[in-house]
Formats: structure tokens, sequence, C-alpha cells
């Protein structure tokens, strides 16, 4: 869990989960929820479009200071957000009724004292649209959403909060990567809430599951992404500009918009099938595939088409949080289907490169065949690497635990067969 320092510190009569994101609509009415031993200079923000006439009776108080939530609702003129710097404890008393109190949908934020600090950790609450810039060679920004400004509380497959990310511009030397939640006392070491990267390293390996080559690819084109989620934050290496907007646009079905991109789906409620068209020429020689996150109970399944047929991936919680899967060959089609409708939280960024676009020296080498072979798929993970290696007849897997270093090998003469007939491999 993240932001241990106030597992302790939270004491309401009905003991709402300890967290430094607090939903407002959790403080009960006529009660003082209270945090004790707050760091003194950590700072509270709030991300909330309600009412005014509301926030107006929720006080805030830590120190000398004495607040409503109205006086930091709004954003600075910068388009910064407003803050309060505590001094050791907070206590939150609100005088709405408890109808009015379960119907607002903002929510408290408190960092560390260390993160207060950091000129190079930023806050940014998006009510609207907003026009993200970094300078620094390092830095992390927070992004917590306020409820849709067209938001549909009846639809349960439409989020209450999410995030419309546009224009990401940045140097192909640099990463950018997304976390979902907030960050932890150690953020910078936290990597296993990640789940969007713009540059990535695909290894490549033998029938002994021994690498033999990495290519290094950098996502230049990025789709719009759609991140239903209340908050979450991402970490840039490198000056970065992007758009964030307060809107959601259903994307079951998607069609990239160029052939050397990648993108995102997040599910993160109620699960429904998914689907990506990929823009390509079916004569284009590249690569593709996907780095899949997750935080699920029940499995889903990934399928990328390609003109060799279909390889299939099960994801599944005994499996690993985090997989990259690739293969020498361009996709079709990626199709996500799960036999659940409440999985959990998943997050699967896919790509496609065609070959000139990659920055290995030897490149021509990964898309080499031998007759009657088809283009392999590999897989890593920090539980399982694996390796499929097809022909027209048959299929080998060799899978090798990182960590015991032990081989297995597997090999069929008639690949798994699918539904629909096609060829099928299989990520566990």
């Amino acid at each position: 869990m993240v932001f241990q320092f106030l597992s302790s510190l939270f004491k309401s009569v009905d003991s709402p989960p300890v967290l430094p994101i607090v939903p407002i609509n959790k403080c009960p009415s006529g009660v003082k929820t209270k945090f004790d031993n707050v760091e003194k200079g950590s700072r509270l923000y709030l991300a909330s479009n309600d009412g005014i006439d509301l926030l107006k009776n929720i006080e805030i108080r830590s120190g000398k200071t004495r607040i409503t939530l109205d006086e930091i609702c709004d954003l600075n003129k910068d388009g910064t957000p407003k803050y309060v710097t505590l001094e050791g404890e907070l206590t939150i008393k609100t005088s709405n009724s408890s109808y009015k109190t379960k119907e607002l949908t903002g929510f408290l934020y408190v960092t560390t004292r260390q993160q207060a600090e950091d000129p190079t950790f930023i806050v940014h609450i998006i009510k609207d649209n907003a026009t993200i810039k970094t300078t620094s060679s390092k830095t992390t920004v927070v992004i917590l959403n306020t409820q849709l400004l067209n938001s549909n509380s009846k639809n349960d497959k439409t989020p209450s909060k999410s995030s419309y990310v546009t224009d990401i511009h940045q140097s192909s030397k640099d990463n950018l990567h997304f976390h979902w939640g907030v960050p932890s006392a150690s953020w910078i070491d936290d990597t296993g809430n990640q789940f969007f990267k713009t540059r990535m390293s695909l290894e490549r390996y033998d029938l002994q599951a021994k690498l033999t080559g990495m290519t290094e690819v950098h996502f230049e084109h990025i789709e719009p992404l759609q991140i239903p989620l209340d908050y979450w934050y991402f970490i840039a290496e490198g000056p970065v500009e992007m758009t964030i907007e307060n809107k959601y646009v259903p994307d079951q079905s998607y069609t990239t918009t160029s052939p050397n991109t990648t993108g995102l789906i997040v599910n993160d409620s109620i699960f429904k099938q998914l689907a990506v068209n990929f823009e390509h020429d079916e004569n284009s020689t590249g690569l593709s595939g996907f780095y899949t996150s997750s935080k699920i109970e029940k499995p889903i399944n990934i399928l990328m088409e390609h003109k060799f047929g279909r390889f299939f991936s099960n994801v599944d919680k005994l499996v690993c949080d985090q997989i990259v899967a690739w293969s020498p060959t361009k996709s079709k089609k990626l199709i996500i289907t799960s036999s659940n409708t409440t999985p959990g939280s998943f997050y699967c960024q896919y790509f496609t490169l065609d070959a000139d676009r990659l920055e290995s020296e030897n490149s021509e080498d990964i898309f080499k065949l031998e007759p009657n072979q088809k283009p392999s798929v590999f897989s890593t993970s920090p539980k399982i690497i694996a390796a499929f290696f097809f022909t027209d007849t048959s299929v080998t897997t060799v899978r090798r635990d990182p960590i015991t270093n032990q081989v297995t090998t597997a090999s069929a003469s008639n690949p798994t067969i699918d539904p629909t007939g096609c060829k099928l491999g299989q990520v566990v």
C-alpha cells in the first residue's frame, strides 16, 4: 500500500480507509475527522468541482491555520493549484447533512514534506484542460482529476473521472513513464505501478532462452491516451509537454492514426471487450507488441492478430503483474477479452513500428526468416522469460525462470487452435 506514513494516523467514528487520498464524502457530518502527526511542512490539495456552497461548510484545521475548502477549490491565475501547508496535524469537520455529504465527488491529497519541498515535484488538478510543461532533467507530476463535466453516474461503464492526454512532445533520447496511484514516500524507486512508457528495450532469445539481442525503441507518435483514473502521476526524464483534458471519449473499438505508434487501454471498472485496429501496410516489415501492467483478480486475454495468424496471451494474477510481449511482424488488430465483468484494474500499452524506425544498427537481422519459419514471439516479465518459435506445422516454447535460470522446453506438432481456427501461442 502506498503512503504507509499515514497508515496509523486516521481517527474517525466510521474508520474510513487510511490513505493519502481522502474522499470528502467519507468525512462524516458533524464529526471531527482527525489525522495526528502528519508531517509538518507537507501540503494538502483539494481536487473538486463540487458546489462552493457545500465546500464552504467543510473546515480544515492545522495548527493555527483554519480555512474552509472553498478557499482552495479554484486554481491560481497561472493554472497552478492552491494548497495548504500543514503544521503537524489535520482536522476535517463538515456541517453538511449526511445526504449532501454523500453527493460530494472531490478528494483531498496530502504529500510528504520531502515532496512539498522538492521543486521538481509538481501537482496539477484537472478542472477543464491544462497544458503541462516540464523543463528539469527529471520531474514528477501528480495528476488529480475532478468529476467529469459530462459524467453520467447512471452508466456504470462510464468513469466518474478521467484524463484525456494528447499532444505529448519529448526528445527521443528521454523517457516518460506513467504510474497509477499517487507517489509513495520513496516514489522514485517505485516501478511496480508503472503502466506506460515512451522508450522500451525489446529482448530476443534463442532455443535455450539465452539473450541474443536487444532492440531499443522510442515511440515518437502517441495516440490520444484515455486514463479513467481519479489520480495518477508521471515521471519525465527531460523536458516534456502535453495537454490533459477533463474528458472521456468511449474507445471500445479504436483505430490508430499512424502505422508507427503506441497507445493505451485502461480498464478500471466494469469490463467490456476492447479492440484496436492498426493502420498498416500488409507488405510492410516491422514489429508490434504490448506491455501490460495489472492488479487483476480474474484473467484477461489479449490477442494480437497479424497476417500469419493470432498470438494469444493470458494475463492472470498468479502469473505476473507486468509483461512485455512482442513479435517481429506488424499486427492488424489487438483484442482484449475476459469471461468476467469485473476482472480488476489492468493497463495495456500497445505498439507497432516499421523496420526503418528502429534504432538498432542490425535491425534487419530481427526480421530474417528461414523457409517455413514464422515470426517468433518473445515475452519478458519479472517472473518468467519466454520465447515461442513457429513453423507452418509446429511451435516450440522455451521458458526460463530469471531467478533460478531453470529452462523448460516444449514442442507441439500442431500449434494450439482457438475457436476461430487461428494458430495461438500462450504466455504464462
